[in-house]
């Protein structure tokens, strides 16, 4: 498995959307290493999007969040509620 984690989303369907300067940065780096996950925060919502097989993940629900979403690309999960994220590897 290979991650990155960084602030500003990629991918999102969150009050701010996704941020192309990052993706222009990042998406190459990505698709080289076949990074498996992209962990941000930033959008404050909890998503849960995949785009050519990568895994994008946004956790930045811990305090105040911004109610409703822009639907720009399909997601496995999104909650506008308080929350955190917790990831478990197991082989």
């Amino acid at each position: 498995w290979k991650f990155i984690v960084g602030h500003h989303p990629i991918h999102s369907n969150g009050f701010n959307g996704g941020y192309p300067d990052v993706s222009v940065m990042l998406m190459p780096l990505i698709e080289m290493y076949n990074v498996t996950a992209y962990l941000n925060g930033h959008d404050h919502s909890m998503q849960h999007i995949v785009s050519d097989e990568t895994h994008f993940f946004t956790s930045g629900a811990g305090s105040v969040t911004h109610e409703g979403f822009t639907p720009r690309e399909p997601a496995l999960f999104e909650s506008d509620e308080s929350g955190f994220t917790a990831i478990v590897f197991d082989p």
